[in-house]
């Protein structure tokens, strides 16, 4: 059975529409020979085989499923996720290199159900690309948190990928059943998170949210309790924690379904203020605007190991094996060659395919 079925190179995709290429160059190739035919005399007309127009639409099909199987072997597809038989997961803390532990933090409040990005909602958009991170954790551990008006803890840190990403679209709007957003919960979600863990270990924090804050204090007072509470995450575990912020949703905005105030529509849109506050005092804020939540998950994963090997490299005693040791690749089935043998067949039997039909004339 076929899982987590992806492609090295998606962008060959655009190459699909050269399929109708291939009928509009069928369709003027059969008008011109019509009309090469109508300049012969009616005798050498009544001698050539005439082209079977069943033929004719036979190979024009085959043509262009030779096309796409061409292109679908192109885009590289491979799945099935595994490591390699008898291999032994590094952790590197015999070195004393910490190891990482992931913790992605999504926004459940009632705003999350705008539809403003890429035609779909924040909620179902930031779970996408919590998604597409749990499937590439490559041995790392991670736990899931949503939060509304308070941070909920829904999974421990787990190296399941897969119970993890069954909780993840699990997850509902104003889990917890507390309403409204508070993005200072959020971080004391942080906080917990990484007190929690040994002194050998990193925390990556992954944090998704529309921005806006429902805590009803002033912007200088939530400001002022978000700096004292991220300066004291740095001054504690600066060389131990990383953390993304990512402004779900559009600068435009749009209405807040099934949510009324005084009879009146609630209107929402991204507000970047916290999320820049949050995200730059141990790691980045990320703008997902209209970004696939492949190339948010591969911006975030590069960006990680960008930071570990600049780790490495400040390491002067790390030996090139250890470095190496530390370094898990997974194994994936490649399924480039049954597209192929599907495109080799398809333009095989085209080739053998005849063009006119034979006639049998009765003896007068």
């Amino acid at each position: 059975m076929i899982k987590d079925l992806f492609f090295d190179f998606p962008l060959a995709a655009f190459l699909i529409p050269g399929v109708f290429l291939f009928v509009l160059a069928g369709m003027f190739l059969h008008r011109h020979r019509l009309s090469v035919m109508q300049q012969y005399s009616k005798i050498v007309q009544m001698v050539m085989l005439p082209r079977d127009p069943v033929s004719t639409w036979v190979k024009g099909t085959l043509l262009c499923l030779t096309w796409l199987a061409a292109v679908l072997a192109l885009m590289q597809p491979k799945g099935n996720s595994h490591y390699a038989p008898n291999t032994v997961l590094s952790t590197g803390q015999e070195e004393g290199i910490p190891t990482h532990q992931m913790q992605f933090i999504l926004d459940t409040s009632a705003s999350m159900q705008v539809k403003d990005i890429r035609n779909q909602t924040r909620s179902e958009y930031g779970k996408e690309i919590v998604d597409e991170l749990a499937r590439q954790l490559d041995g790392k551990s991670a736990s899931l948190w949503g939060f509304a008006g308070q941070a909920t803890r829904l999974s421990p840190a787990t190296m399941d990928a897969l119970f993890l990403r069954l909780m993840i679209r699990d997850l509902q709007i104003n889990e917890g059943n507390v309403t409204g957003t508070s993005l200072i919960n959020a971080v004391k979600a942080i906080q917990k998170e990484i007190s929690e863990l040994p002194q050998d270990r990193k925390l990556v924090a992954v944090l998704l949210s529309d921005g806006e804050d429902t805590e009803n204090i002033s912007a200088e007072e939530k400001a002022k309790n978000l700096r004292v509470l991220l300066d004291d995450l740095k001054t504690k575990f600066n060389d131990r924690l990383t953390i993304y912020t990512i402004g779900i949703g559009s600068r435009e905005g749009g209405e807040i379904p099934d949510v009324l105030e005084q009879g009146q529509r609630i209107h929402s849109k991204r507000d970047d203020t916290w999320l820049k506050q949050i995200g730059e005092s141990s790691g980045e804020y990320i703008i997902a605007d209209q970004e696939s939540s492949i190339e948010i998950a591969q911006d975030i994963l590069s960006k990680m190991k960008k930071k570990n090997l600049e780790e490495w490299i400040s390491k002067p005693n790390e030996t090139s094996s250890v470095k190496e040791d530390m370094v898990q690749s997974l194994i994936y089935t490649l399924y480039f060659q049954y597209p192929l043998a599907f495109a080799l067949l398809f333009l095989t039997i085209e080739i053998l395919f005849p063009i006119v039909r034979h006639q049998t004339r009765s003896p007068k």
